[in-house]
């Protein structure tokens, strides 16, 4: 059994929402998948014929949501079948019931403000002690995601799974650069 612990998840768009549905799919070809997310932001239908065991939705103003969203992770967190916990972020892995089962949370950047304020900071290292390994995206947030872990904390660079970008074709000059015929 795995969990998936996410703020973001399909149908609602975005970067994160697509690859947290995919990983959960993956996961879900090794066994069962229990999916804890937050409610549908963008209006869509909820997933039909989706692969997992359960899928959790939670909604209502913050801290409430990560309150149930915590409560509700309880018994599968201590269930000796649970193989892995796969958190979106350090928010995520921060409402994580104490679990004997490996946690990962990937590393993507935006979620790592440049100059947190103490507190903040705490909360970051607090939530990031529960991983059993960060995964950050690149070297860069792996630069960034440091100063947050403990000393010996496992950190593994996993790019995103997209192809590389294409190498830009030059572009043609504009026409007012090439000259015109107005104004002969």
């Amino acid at each position: 059994m795995f969990v998936v612990v996410t703020q973001n998840f399909a149908p609602d768009i975005g970067g994160i929402a697509i690859v947290m549905h995919a990983l959960a799919g993956a996961l879900a070809a090794e066994g069962p998948v229990e999916v804890f997310a937050h409610r549908i932001r963008g209006g869509g239908a909820e997933l039909e014929g989706h692969p997992y065991t359960a899928l959790h939705r939670f909604g209502g103003p913050n801290p409430l949501r990560g309150w149930r969203k915590a409560w509700a992770l309880r018994g599968p967190l201590a269930n000796p079948a649970l193989r892995g916990v796969l958190c979106d972020s350090w928010k995520s892995a921060e409402i994580l019931p104490p679990t004997s089962a490996p946690v990962l949370v990937p590393a993507m950047g935006m979620e790592l403000p440049p100059n947190p304020s103490p507190r903040r900071a705490r909360r970051i290292q607090a939530a990031l002690a529960k991983a059993s390994v960060v995964l950050p995206i690149s070297r860069h947030t792996a630069t960034a995601v440091a100063p947050y872990l403990a000393p010996g904390a496992r950190m593994e660079i996993i790019p995103p799974p997209s192809p590389p970008s294409p190498t830009p074709r030059p572009r043609p000059a504009p026409p007012c650069a090439r000259g015109s015929a107005r104004g002969r």
